[in-house]
């Protein structure tokens, strides 16, 4: 029995047009099909390009804490933790396994799980420039606390009447952290005095020099360090 040949049906007719306009029309009308078809499928592929440009978006969004005493800045910027950019090693401890280092290098702000947030940069302001703090300065420190924590303002050291310090906290429970920085602003160096749980007494002090950008204010170059981002 021969196959029945597709035809298109006319307007306001119960019968096949088997013709050869008819078998054209129909192919039109397929092929507008596939087209119509097409259209809303990429359409669904911008739509979901988009979705994840802003999701990306908004995780790189940068956060910045700025505190100001007697015309003297500092301004912290942050971004949320990216853990592609980082190498993470792992280590078993009783059975579980626990984020053990970043970077290679032992970290403040968590107890054995994935930080939520990351510094960006530091900057410092005062004598009418613009000092960057080494990225080496805080590469360990994550989940600062930025708001009341964040403290600005001149250490009562009778020895150091050219100093300006700033402080914050981080983490919390085994993780946490308190660090002050003193800078030296004649000479640039900075001193990090790090207090660590489980002994926030005994304090570790690293020095470090402080990098000058004169002719810079410090919002351009929060956006300069801030875009530098992570190794």
């Amino acid at each position: 029995k021969p196959a029945p040949v597709k035809g298109f049906k006319a307007a306001g007719s119960g019968e096949l047009d088997t013709s050869r306009d008819g078998r054209q029309r129909l192919g039109v009308e397929n092929s507008l099909g596939l087209v119509e078809m097409s259209l809303r499928c990429l359409g669904l592929l911008f739509a979901c390009a988009f979705l994840v440009i802003g999701v990306r978006g908004k995780t790189l969004e940068v956060e910045s804490h700025a505190k100001e005493t007697h015309g003297e800045k500092v301004v912290v910027k942050t971004v949320p933790f990216d853990a592609k950019r980082h190498r993470l090693g792992y280590r078993t401890i009783e059975g579980q396994i626990v984020l053990w280092s970043i970077d290679g290098r032992d970290y403040s702000g968590c107890d054995g799980c994935i930080p939520d947030v990351e510094i960006a940069s530091v900057l410092v302001k005062y004598d009418d420039h613009t000092y960057v703090v080494p990225r080496t300065a805080f590469l360990s420190l994550f989940n600062p606390h930025l708001g009341s924590q964040f403290i600005v303002g001149h250490p009562v050291v009778t020895d150091l009447p050219e100093s300006l310090s700033f402080a914050f906290s981080g983490g919390d429970g085994a993780g946490s952290y308190r660090v002050t920085f003193i800078l030296h602003k004649k000479t640039a160096l900075l001193e990090r005095h790090l207090s660590e749980h489980p002994d926030p007494e005994r304090a570790k002090i690293s020095k470090f020099r402080l990098v000058k950008e004169p002719n810079s204010s410090v919002e351009s170059d929060a956006r300069k360090s801030g875009a530098r981002g992570s190794p």
